[in-house]
């Protein structure tokens, strides 16, 4: 009897700690109720999902997104450039798209970059951040053919390639993902309900704060858990099994560059410095390989290729991985962003 008092206190005790904690956590926090919710996935013709227009307020992690009309993480753009200015467009994905603020992308840190140097010219140069959370290079594609090329881009920088090794052998089998993308949607959403289904103690532990705050990778591992299950999954044996997509890869950046040519525009690809232990060794050397093939292919260096590379061992020397070790924080993107701009000047793209 002694024990089950004990134990009845220790559990009611214990309540009573986590209850104080979530609401301390709930009052630090302020109002937790968005005006609206930050749609990642705002259904969109030809390139199936992009950011949602015209949204002010905050999205995953805290971070305060601004986007404009056309649903580009900038302000206000008019569709006719002004005499002198300079337009470079940033397409990739959600490494490109992430920063706390519009500021803190990489495509701000660019912008603000290149506005800091002394130059005869003074062209004001603008970097337009046309990234999208999940976005292979086929939707950058398309983003580009559909609403880019309406901007008079002068440059367009292709920041893609991870996806490329990681997406076949987790979502989609064929090449030319991601237009049967609305299956891992469904799966998703089908997942998630499972997850909340079954024990609603867990389903309210993982919704949180305190679980959140001490534990925040729950729910992410526990979804991927469950996604394992039901989806089909490709083994990769060999390095060469990559090669269809990496071929679909090289095909779609060669598209980029002719259509950019065409506009007037040049093209400058890079690779997002990425680390991950489940891709086979060279992986990554062959898809940078046939990346720097095609660009030397171009017409006229009308495309070029920065090797980011390199930035792999800064960032991780210096803690700046966030805690899902494959994206960076608002540092990494500041010097992933250095790397850029030298890329342009180095080439000649802009003066």
């Amino acid at each position: 009897e002694v024990l089950w008092r004990r134990l009845v206190l220790f559990v009611a005790g214990m309540a009573v700690i986590c209850g104080a904690l979530e609401s301390t956590l709930l009052l630090t926090e302020g109002d937790p109720s968005a005006p609206r919710e930050f749609k990642r996935r705002q259904p969109m013709p030809y390139v199936e999902f992009y950011s949602e227009p015209d949204y002010h307020g905050r999205g995953q992690e805290q971070e305060h997104i601004d986007t404009n009309e056309a649903g580009f993480r900038y302000g206000p753009l008019p569709v006719a450039k002004p005499a002198g200015e300079i337009r470079v467009f940033f397409l990739g994905s959600s490494f490109g798209f992430r920063g706390r603020t519009n500021d803190t992308t990489i495509a701000g840190f660019m912008e603000r970059q290149l506005a800091d140097r002394s130059t005869p010219s003074a062209q004001r140069v603008r970097v337009i951040n046309a990234s999208g959370t999940s976005f292979c290079l086929r939707q950058s594609l398309a983003l580009l053919v559909t609403r880019v090329l309406d901007y008079a881009p002068d440059v367009i920088v292709v920041f893609h390639g991870p996806e490329v090794l990681y997406y076949p052998t987790v979502y989609e089998s064929r090449p030319g993902y991601p237009f049967n993308f609305v299956v891992r949607e469904l799966l998703q959403d089908r997942v998630a309900g499972k997850l909340k289904g079954p024990n609603p103690v867990i389903s309210l532990l993982k919704r949180s704060r305190v679980m959140r705050r001490f534990h925040p990778d729950l729910d992410r591992k526990s979804r991927q858990a469950e996604v394992a299950r039901y989806n089909r999954v490709i083994t990769i044996d060999a390095v060469e099994q990559y090669d269809p997509y990496l071929e679909v890869f090289g095909r779609d950046i060669e598209m980029i560059s002719r259509l950019a040519t065409a506009y007037g525009c040049r093209t400058l690809v890079a690779l997002p410095p990425w680390r991950s232990p489940t891709l086979l060794p060279g992986a990554v050397d062959r898809l940078t390989g046939g990346v720097q093939r095609v660009c030397a292919a171009a017409d006229e260096g009308a495309a070029r290729f920065v090797d980011t590379r390199p930035l792999i061992e800064e960032l991780t020397t210096r803690g700046l991985w966030r805690p899902d070790g494959i994206h960076w924080d608002d540092e990494g993107n500041r010097l992933v962003a250095e790397r850029l701009v030298r890329g342009l000047i180095d080439h000649g793209f802009i003066d």
